[in-house]
């Protein structure tokens, strides 16, 4: 019987895959940080939705300060992968919108994403991954 424990070997896999998404994106993205990336699929995958968001939103879905996010955002307009408009259904209310190069910045990093969920995936057989996927599923229902 093994006596590892699973909390500790799930962290560890969990920061691993982290900190190599990280380096991957960085390095082939246009040096893009993991936090813009995260910030722009959120942002599409909204736009995608119909749904505005501004930066308290971000903040929120973040769970980070308003000083920090406003810091990420100016640096994200800086590099023009995002814009501050209007919103349209309250004029006081600046939302935050894609650019063009903010979507294709969003592509380019879903394929990096992709690329390393697929060699993850070749490790394991296909009934492996079933299996996993079900173990996971069943350790997330565990609230």
């Amino acid at each position: 019987m093994n006596n590892k424990q699973i909390g500790p070997s799930i962290r560890e896999i969990s920061l691993q895959i982290r900190n190599r998404v990280n380096e991957l994106v960085n390095n082939k993205v246009n040096g893009v940080t993991h936090m813009n990336a995260r910030i722009l699929h959120i942002l599409r995958s909204e736009e995608e939705k119909g749904n505005e968001l501004c930066q308290k939103d971000l903040e929120t879905i973040f769970t980070i300060s308003k000083s920090t996010m406003c810091e990420m955002l100016n640096c994200m307009e800086r590099r023009q992968y995002i814009i501050r408009v209007a919103s349209r259904d309250d004029s006081r209310k600046n939302v935050i919108k894609l650019t063009e190069l903010g979507r294709k910045i969003d592509d380019e990093v879903g394929v990096v994403i992709r690329d390393y969920e697929n060699s993850l995936e070749e490790k394991i057989t296909p009934e492996e991954k079933d299996i996993l996927l079900n173990i996971l599923e069943k350790l997330k229902e565990d609230k």
